[in-house]
C-alpha cells in the first residue's frame, strides 16, 4: 500500500515538472544580438554572481525604452527610462538579466549580462 502511494506521488511530481511553464513570452518582435535572448526558454530570474560588468544600452528606437532588472525573485525592477537615441551605462553582474520594454509594455530585448558583449544596441 505504501509503495503504491509513493509511486502515485512520484508520478504526479514527474508530470508537474515536465509540463510547460505558463506565461512564457514568445520571441516575436524581440531584437536579436549576440547576448540578447530570443527563445521562449528564458531564465525566469537573475542568478547570484560576484563577477562585475558594465552594460551600455544604446536606444536606436524612436520611442523611449524602460530598462528593467530581473530580480533574484523573478520580478522586474525599473532602473532607467532611456530616451530615443540615448545611451545609458548600467553596472551589473555577469549572468544578470535585463529587459527593455516600450512604454506600453512590449518587450523589445532581454539581455543576459556577459563579458563577451557589453554594448547592447536596441533598434
Amino acid at each position: 500500500m505504501r509503495t503504491l502511494l509513493v509511486l502515485a506521488l512520484l508520478s504526479l511530481v514527474t508530470a508537474a515538472c515536465s509540463s510547460p511553464i505558463q506565461g512564457t513570452p514568445t520571441d516575436a518582435g524581440i531584437t536579436t544580438d549576440a547576448n540578447i535572448t530570443t527563445t521562449a526558454s528564458r531564465p525566469d530570474r537573475s542568478p547570484a554572481s560576484q563577477d562585475t560588468v558594465t552594460l551600455t544600452f544604446i536606444n536606436h528606437a524612436t520611442t523611449p525604452l524602460n530598462i528593467y532588472w530581473l530580480t533574484f525573485e523573478g520580478d522586474e525592477k525599473l532602473y532607467q527610462t532611456l530616451a530615443p537615441q540615448a545611451t545609458y551605462d548600467q553596472p551589473t553582474y555577469v549572468g544578470h538579466i535585463w529587459i527593455a520594454r516600450t512604454p506600453d509594455g512590449k518587450e523589445t530585448a532581454r539581455i543576459t549580462a556577459s563579458r563577451d558583449q557589453v554594448e547592447v544596441v536596441i533598434d
